[in-house]
């Protein structure tokens, strides 16, 4: 687990625990000074942070044995007081470990649904639009022709871009409690966005090809739990943040999603199947997306 500090108005880290109990010790990092790791809601003095609160609470009880061996000095409380620390720490050691694999496996499950998210709604809306002002067919919008199915995911990454830039957060991001920051603190430079959303794109979702595109999702998720990092956030120097989301957020998201479900469906039941389907695959799409029937009143009409 890594640690961030505020002390003098400046951030420092990342550090790991066992630098973190040589600064304590040393007095270098106070109990008052503001601190965070990944999964914490918001700053907290140190000597609130809960990981951190077990740790002085092993030293303490580690103190308070040595102490009570000191007055009685019994032979045999002092040959067993080394062992006893050792257990209190490696239980505090595995307490740590077991929350943060929840953390990286929730967080992991965060990133990615937001993009899920962030790519169903604006795929929608970017075919959507293309087909009002004519580009596309509005049968398009749900069965789109494969060189427009892959220029979604690319121009997203200029609109993911912005959002980070802008914002720290794309939509779905913002909803589900993530923020992309360097590894100090600092919002991204506009370079370094743009680096973030095509790595991302591209070793990450695999140019949103069928197939390739799941494979490596599931290898970057694995990473995510593993390491608490993807290997372009790694390579670009920068970190995540992973708050708790809130009520409001997570039924906007759920909405958002549920929404777009719907509007789908709807279109694809009431739009006219598109041109460009080979008639294969049209008689297979008709079984489901049947064409209206015409009646002979209906002829007489149109005539």
């Amino acid at each position: 687990m890594e640690f961030y500090f505020r002390k003098k108005g400046q951030t420092l880290g990342p550090w790991m625990l066992f630098k973190v109990r040589e600064m304590i010790e040393s007095g270098e990092i106070e109990p008052s000074d503001l601190g965070w790791h990944e999964g914490q809601a918001d700053w907290l003095p140190v000597a609130q942070i809960p990981a951190l609160e077990v740790m002085g609470q092993s030293r303490e009880a580690a103190d308070a044995a040595a102490e009570a061996s000191e007055t009685e000095r019994p032979e045999a409380a002092l040959k067993e007081l080394p062992k006893k620390i050792e257990s209190m720490e490696m239980t505090v050691a595995l307490r740590q470990h077991v929350q943060q694999a929840r953390q990286r496996h929730v967080a992991a499950w965060q990133r990615f649904l937001a993009r899920s998210l962030d790519l169903l709604c604006f795929s929608l809306l970017a075919l959507w639009l293309a087909s009002l002002v004519g580009w596309l067919e509005p049968g398009e919008v749900t069965i789109p022709r494969f060189p427009v199915l892959m220029a979604v995911p690319l121009l997203w990454i200029f609109v993911e871009t912005l959002c980070v830039y802008w914002w720290g957060a794309t939509p779905g991001k913002a909803l589900l409690g993530l923020r992309v920051v360097t590894d100090d603190g600092s919002p991204l430079p506009l370079k370094k966005s743009l680096n973030r959303a095509f790595d991302a794109w591209f070793f990450g979702c695999g140019l949103e090809l069928p197939v390739l595109s799941w494979l490596l999702k599931i290898l970057s998720m694995g990473r995510l739990r593993q390491l608490g990092k993807t290997s372009w956030d790694a390579a670009l120097g920068l970190h995540v943040e992973h708050r708790p989301a809130t009520s409001l957020g997570i039924t906007l998201a759920l909405a958002s999603f549920v929404g777009a479900v719907i509007l789908k469906l709807f279109l694809f039941l009431h739009a006219p199947l598109p041109s460009h389907l080979a008639p294969e695959e049209r008689a297979l799409w008709e079984t489901i997306h049947a064409p209206p029937v015409v009646t002979e009143q209906t002829e007489k009409k149109e005539g």
